[in-house]
């Protein structure tokens, strides 16, 4: 197919974008509205990733044009999403770059693409000028910047951040309580009391994964409060998805290796009771499990 034809960015077609320059399928991308999406559209996204050398310095000039629309694929682009962090392509000037953008950006649909690409790199533990560029953006009125900021959010930690994660726990929308509820429970291991709290709040929540994730997070740092809506699942009809679902598993063994360290409470016996009874998962750590809990009965 050359250049000429018109292509097709609804369905992959093999080869349909061989003939094209960078510069050709960064005309594309462009000319797609915002929310275009497609099998041949994230192929061509794939290559311009690869090929961001070939147009770095367009790319540069589109993360500050006037139109919404070109900052937007700009920040798309720097954040190369498709490609493994060894083959970034100048991923600390991509970074840098994105980081101006979040902090001058006034469209929200452009802010929160930049927030979300800032999410590819690497983001060091507690970076003050992550945090400080996005922690003012929790209160933002538009859910899907508050969507990316709680995304990002989850890759720090810092108290401040931490803080903000229990914030959107309480959000309106509920894509950013489900992304908050996930960080707290699988992307932190910091363990306090409002944390806690704030866990068996969301245990209340009308959305399942936001339940889930609590519970998970609750059962990781091995608070028995969670052990109700457990018991509530591990009742359930369908064992097969019991025994699948890998991160309750994990979760729960995680348990069990603290009670290694620490004196378990016994408060967790009758869910370890069900589990043995319906043989779930390994039949040697639930029993092993329930005679640590069994000793520590008074």
């Amino acid at each position: 197919m050359s250049p000429a034809e018109e292509p097709n960015v609804n369905e992959w077609i093999d080869g349909q974008w061989d003939g094209y320059t960078p510069d050709q399928l960064l005309d594309v991308l462009l000319a797609q509205p915002v929310w275009a999406e497609g099998d041949g559209l994230t192929q061509a996204e794939e290559l311009l990733y690869e090929a961001l050398e070939g147009v770095w310095d367009r790319v540069l000039t589109l993360s500050s044009a006037p139109e919404p629309r070109a900052r937007e694929v700009a920040a798309f682009l720097l954040s190369q999403c498709a490609l493994f962090p060894v083959d970034r392509f100048r991923p600390e000037a991509c970074r840098t770059r994105l980081l101006e953008m979040v902090a001058a950006e006034q469209d929200t649909q452009v802010l929160a693409t930049a927030v979300h690409a800032i999410c590819e790199y690497v983001i060091e533990a507690g970076d003050p000028q992550v945090c400080e560029l996005l922690l003012p953006h929790v209160t933002n009125p538009d859910p899907d910047v508050r969507y990316a900021v709680a995304e990002a959010l989850g890759l720090l930690e810092d108290p401040a951040v931490l803080a903000a994660l229990i914030q959107f726990l309480a959000d309106e929308d509920e894509a950013v309580r489900v992304c908050a509820s996930f960080s707290l429970a699988f992307l932190t291991e910091t363990d306090t009391p409002p944390i806690r709290q704030a866990l068996v709040a969301a245990l209340l929540d009308d959305v399942d994964d936001v339940v889930d994730n609590a519970m998970i997070g609750l059962i990781e740092r091995g608070d028995p409060r969670a052990i109700p809506q457990l018991s509530v699942y591990l009742a359930g009809d369908d064992r097969e998805f019991l025994q699948e679902w890998y991160d309750l598993r994990n979760a729960l063994y995680g348990l069990f290796e603290r009670w290694e360290r620490e004196t378990p409470d016994p408060a967790w016996l009758p869910a370890l009771l069900i589990m043995r009874n319906r043989s779930l998962w390994g039949p040697k750590v639930i029993r092993a499990a329930i005679a640590r809990c069994r000793s520590a009965t008074p």
